[in-house]
């Protein structure tokens, strides 16, 4: 088959999807051999997007019976990225109504099951705050302050420019935490990204020389620092990231800043218009929409109630066991 398409082929893409394809179907081939030789019927899998699609559909083919929690709950509103599996435990109602119209996302099943790791909301709280490692250039520390603000960010990579990750959209979102650290200084604002290296630190931290309610927190001893941090946090700005949609399924009022460098609108195209009122267009909305949350504006909370209320699955992930219990549901 492969040796007749060859015939066909007009151009070097036709030629390099024809290998794309055939690798694909090999790999397809060589795990339903594999599989149909065991006794397996269940097959739970980590971060569903990035599991292989030969092997998914393997699995199916050999009519094993395959369950996948959503890892990233905005996958559903693109298709980018999808996945095959036939019981599929979505982060939430609306990921939930927007996944099933989605046709990359091939599933038998699908459960509005929630994000499970806004249960690390309550358990972080063991963590006193004071005990978590902060960075301020005029040797404040966190406990002179009562009220948060705090950014979510992504890290910074100098071998690449990719949207987010460069040293542009670095110093756009460093811009952005001074202006809101001048206009509120009698909160602490912490910054707060996936990863720092030393390096960066020293850049960061120059920056915010003469800015004393500025904080780094460069702790990444626990899991549960970016919890309690959010958990104690008055109002939250967050990039794209799951943990921003995590804080607005847990209750609290998220900002998703948008238009860094290269990409605009990165989070407005990104989420659907339930969640647009939380993605100012400019610093003059974003600022009065800062004021609003902070003074629990009625008509804003209602806004991020409601939301919430689209977003959270069924599950209560306060009851002991109840994450093992519902998979096991799902199993034959």
């Amino acid at each position: 088959l492969v040796l007749k398409c060859l015939t066909s082929l007009r151009n070097s893409k036709h030629f390099f999807g024809l290998m794309f394809l055939s690798l694909f179907y090999l790999k397809f081939i060589a795990w339903k051999e594999y599989f149909c030789r065991t006794d397996i019927k269940n097959v739970i899998y980590d971060f569903d997007v990035l599991f292989p699609k030969p092997l998914a559909l393997a699995l199916e083919s050999n009519k094993i019976n395959t369950l996948a929690i959503q890892e990233r709950p905005n996958t559903s509103f693109s298709s980018i990225q999808g996945v095959i599996v036939d019981n599929y435990l979505f982060a939430g109602e609306i990921y939930k109504n927007y996944g099933e119209k989605n046709k990359s996302f091939i599933i038998n099943n699908g459960y509005s099951f929630g994000m499970w790791r806004v249960s690390l909301f309550e358990k972080s709280m063991t963590l006193p705050l004071e005990a978590i490692t902060f960075r301020n250039s005029k040797n404040k520390k966190i406990n002179d302050y009562s009220n948060f603000i705090t950014f979510l960010g992504h890290f910074y990579d100098n071998k690449n420019n990719k949207a987010g990750f460069n040293i542009i959209a670095l110093k756009e979102l460093l811009n952005n935490i001074k202006k809101i650290s001048s206009d509120f200084r009698n909160f602490g604002v912490i910054l707060r990204l996936k990863s720092v290296r030393k390096n960066d630190i020293k850049l960061i931290m120059d920056m915010f020389d003469k800015v004393e309610n500025f904080f780094l927190c460069d702790d990444y001893s626990e899991d549960s620092i970016s919890y309690r941090i959010c958990k104690e946090s008055s109002l939250i700005f967050s990039v794209l990231t799951s943990l921003g949609e995590e804080c607005l399924a847990f209750g609290k009022k998220v900002i998703f800043l948008d238009n860094f460098y290269p990409i605009s609108n990165f989070c407005r195209d990104a989420f659907p218009k339930d969640f647009h009122f939380a993605i100012p267009k400019n610093e003059i909305s974003l600022l009065k929409l800062c004021r609003k949350c902070l003074i629990n504006d009625i008509e804003t909370s209602i806004k991020y109630k409601n939301l919430k209320t689209k977003i959270n699955g069924k599950i209560d992930f306060n009851k002991k066991n109840i994450i093992p219990d519902t998979i096991e549901k799902f199993l034959i």
